[in-house]
């Protein structure tokens, strides 16, 4: 798993330090963290990924634009695989969207460590 690059975006920077210990123990090759959607764009634009990458949106809900907006913006500037995260998964409109988007994978809210990694890493195998 060492080449796999993580772009982690989350207004609840709580998560930060958990999300980047448990990449760097499993040997992920670079681990940022955004905690606004402007954040995000700009260490996505700029970020030079050697290898395989994958952005995780911890929150459906962000302040600035909507979470719909955001894929879109991250897949005109290179096409990888998103995951969601939010307690609307039940929501067939919000999911059906977010699919008809780009997202690869939506993961219901309160999730644990080892599932996010675990679908990351699936994607990746891929």
């Amino acid at each position: 798993m060492n080449n796999i690059n993580l772009l982690y975006i989350d207004p609840e920077e709580l998560m930060f330090t958990v999300i980047e210990q448990e990449a760097k123990v499993r040997g992920y090759k670079t681990v940022m963290c955004a905690k606004n959607v402007e954040e995000a764009l700009v260490i996505f634009s700029n970020a030079a990924f050697d290898g395989k990458a994958v952005v995780f949106i911890g929150n459906y809900n962000l302040p600035s634009m909507s979470c719909v907006e955001l894929v879109q913006k991250i897949k005109k500037i290179r096409d990888v695989p998103i995951i969601v995260c939010t307690f609307l998964c039940r929501d067939q409109i919000i999911t059906h969207e977010l699919f008809e988007n780009g997202v690869a994978r939506i993961l219901d809210k309160p999730f644990s460590l080892r599932s996010i990694f675990q679908h990351i890493e699936e994607l990746m195998d891929s």
